[in-house]
Formats: C-alpha cells, structure tokens, sequence
C-alpha cells in the first residue's frame, strides 16, 4: 500500500502493486513411452504458467509487484520497505523495460500488447529502501540503497529475434518479426546509506557505504565505509585469477575450473590503516566423479595486520563436497554425518574424530552412514568407548524440502519443529511439549 500512517485505516489506501504480466495457466496430461520391453507408458501431467503479453514474462517471480509494503507491528510502530518495480522508484529511476532493437509488421507508436520488448526484469523487485517508524509516526531510521545506473550496462546482451504469422480466413497471412536484447549485467549496488535518528526524529547519525567492482565478472573488490564522524572503514576482498594473490595454493587450477566468486583474502583497514587479514587456502579432495579431483577450503589464516595464524583446519570432505571434519587450531575436532542422499546433516560429533567414530560404530568410513543408523548413533551417547564419552553428540532429522524436524542435544533432549500442510513453521517444542516459539499467519485474500 501508499501513504500508511497509524492514523490512517489501510482498507481506505490504494495498493502499491503492479501486474507485470498477464498470466496464462496450462494443465496438460501426458503419455510417453517408458522404454521398457512391455511397451508400458510412462504418465504424467504438465503444468506450466506463462505470459500472454509482453510486460512481463512471469518467469522469475510472481505476476504482481510491489513498490511498497509496510509491515506493522503490534506496538503500531511500522516499517516501510521499498522496492524496484516499473515506474520510478524512490532514487528516480525507472525500469521499464526497453523498446526492441528493431521490428517487421508491427505499427511504430500502436504496437500490440504481444510484442516483446527488450526486458529489465533483473532490475525489478529490489529492496532500495526500508524506514523505520515509531507509533507516533516518527521516522527514527532509513535505509537507502542504490544501484547502478550507468548506460554502459546495457552493451552487455544478447541478440535474439522472434518471428510469429497471423492467419487470415481469406488464406493471407501476415509476419511479424521483432529483434530485442536478452540483456546479461549484474545488477548491483553501489552504495548504501543507514541514517539513525534520535526517538523525536532529530540529530541524524549517517553511515555510508559504497561498493566498488571488477570489470571481468563484476565482482565486489571494495567496501568503503564513512561516517558522521569522519571515520572511514575500508574492505578490500581479492580473488581468483587476481595476480596479486598468484602464490596461493591451486591459484590457476581455480581460475581455470571458473572457480572465482569467492575471495580467497580480504583486508580490512581503518583510515587507511591495515587491521586485519583473512586468507582461505584451497587443497584437492576425492570426489564421486571418476578421475576428477574437488578443490576446497583447507585451511583458514587470520590475524592482525599481515601477521596471520591458522584458525580452522578443513580436514575432511565426503566425495559429494560435504565437510564431515574440521578442527579449530588449539581446539577440538568436530565430525558431521550427512544423511538423506548426503543433503542434510544428521549428526554431530564435539571432540571427536571420524576415525573415532567409524570405529564406535563399526563402519569403515562415516560416509556409509545414512539415517536409518540415527538409533545407533543416538546410542552412542551412553557408550562405554573411552574416547566417544568425551564427545557432545547433537542429532537431527529432517523433513525432505520442508525443514528440520528434530534436533537432539548431547543431553538426549529433544526439540520438536512442528509444520502446516503448506510446509510452514508452526511452532517448536522442548522435551515436555512445552512451546518455545510459535508462528501465526494471516494472510489476506
């Protein structure tokens, strides 16, 4: 909605949204064959939703935008958030999509609601603004984020084309033809602003940040921040394929596997003064795939300055990626089992290694544990072996595509998560049954 306040009645606001496109529902049966020797079908039924006009294909999201959506609180005190859409958002930007590059049968200044147009979907549905307000409608905080505007994006595309016919009844036919951008940039954000205010809306305290980019693949290299005070907080983060980092362990064979949207080091400094470091050190690991080796974290190196120390050790990975070992430097290993087709974790070992507790269950190795072993595992925390009795055991089981549904503490107390039919939280339960937190949804129609 527009134009809340805590004296105003919602029901009399006009909605802030926008239909982006025009929905067409389709629901189909299908039959194809299986394969098999007996010639049997293999049945199943298709459901799709698409546009049937050009503003916008629904693909990414919901057919409805929003510009603003306030959230009220019990208190009556509320937030505004603020959102990119089509028109002009609350930094003076519009986001309507582009004219094509070129068209045949349509009329130029009458064009139907069917010709596409070069879309900026990418830029809508961002949050650019969230302002806090007390009950008495005083704004006591705002959030401002911008992005990038420059023309130089729209260089970065696709060419694709769209050829349709219209049939006539007297047998004529007629083309249409439209050529649009299938635009590729990163929409990113430059800067963001936090101003905090006093409880009466007075004597504002500012932070600003602003982010810098690469011009290979747009990552964040930068992340300056100033404030009220003249005090500037600087984050420099390198990657992959970044020559000034070169000498770190498989900086090619990252850079050649494409692996490079995590920075491998950052440093943070304070009015120019060097902090602090971190630096991530990757090592070859076993996978599934025959002949081909996983790069991973390692190790992790962190310090003041440039005087860095080992803090955590990745020690092991399962052949899937998953961690199933680490250990803090100076601190005690940590095994975890994974479970449901290796998606989830079911168990976690404090203090113990998975050598350690393959053997306390009498597996070869812990990847052959699934959680139909949970029973055995839960066991564990009264067994009699020396060196998994030192160990804090936390067990968990899953709903697949819904959420956890049950975590053990090394106590053997059990929290319950309870769900709805549509997969949502409804509340979470201690050992006695006791609610420890509970979700209410009212939505309306």
């Amino acid at each position: 909605m527009t134009g809340y306040n805590s004296t105003l009645n919602p029901d009399t606001l006009s909605s802030s949204g926008v239909l982006n496109g025009i929905p067409k529902y389709e629901f189909s049966f299908n039959n194809i064959p299986s394969g098999n020797s007996n010639n049997s079908l293999f049945s199943f039924y298709l459901f799709s939703i698409n546009s049937i006009a050009n503003y916008n294909p629904t693909g990414n999201g919901s057919h409805i935008g929003y510009d603003e959506v306030v959230e009220v609180n019990l208190d009556n005190s509320y937030t505004k958030h603020f959102f990119t859409n089509y028109g002009t958002d609350i930094n003076g930007i519009s986001h309507f999509d582009e004219p094509p590059l070129g068209i045949t049968g349509w009329v130029p200044g009458n064009q139907s609601i069917y010709m596409k147009y070069s879309s900026k979907e990418s830029e809508r549905g961002k949050t650019i603004g969230v302002f806090d307000f007390n009950k008495q409608d005083v704004l006591i905080k705002k959030r401002k984020i911008t992005y990038r505007n420059d023309s130089n994006r729209f260089n970065d595309f696709l060419k694709q084309k769209i050829i349709s016919s219209e049939f006539c009844p007297n047998g004529n036919s007629l083309l249409f033809a439209v050529a649009i951008k299938i635009f590729k940039y990163s929409y990113y954000p430059t800067s963001e602003e936090v101003t905090s205010y006093d409880l009466n809306g007075l004597n504002p305290i500012t932070l600003t940040k602003n982010f810098s980019y690469n011009t290979n693949n747009q990552l964040a290299i930068e992340q300056i921040t100033n404030s009220t005070q003249s005090n500037i907080l600087q984050t420099k983060y390198f990657y992959p394929c970044d020559n000034t980092i070169s000498t770190e362990p498989n900086f090619s064979i990252l850079c050649q596997k494409n692996m490079i949207n995590t920075p491998l080091k950052t440093e943070n400094y304070y009015n120019s003064d060097l902090l602090s470091s971190q630096i991530t050190k990757y090592g070859s690991f076993t996978s599934n795939i025959l002949g081909q080796n996983m790069l991973l974290p390692q190790f992790i190196y962190a310090g003041k300055a440039n005087v860095l120390e080992k803090k955590i050790t990745y020690d092991f990975y399962d052949t899937s990626g998953n961690l199933t070992q680490y250990t803090p430097e100076s601190g005690m290993p940590v095994t975890i089992i994974w479970g449901y087709n290796k998606t989830q974790p079911i168990a976690k070992f404090e203090n113990a290694t998975n050598a350690q507790v393959a053997a306390a269950l009498g597996v070869a190795n812990i990847s052959s544990l699934t959680e139909a072993n949970l029973p055995a595992i839960d066991a564990l925390r009264n067994s009699s072996n020396t060196a998994i009795q030192k160990a804090m055991i936390t067990t968990y089981t899953h709903k697949p595509l819904i959420g956890v549904s049950t975590i053990t503490d090394p106590k053997g107390d059990v929290m319950r998560y309870n769900y709805d039919t549509f997969g949502r939280l409804q509340n979470v339960t201690d050992k006695n049954g006791n609610k420890l937190s509970e979700n209410e949804y009212h939505y309306k129609p």
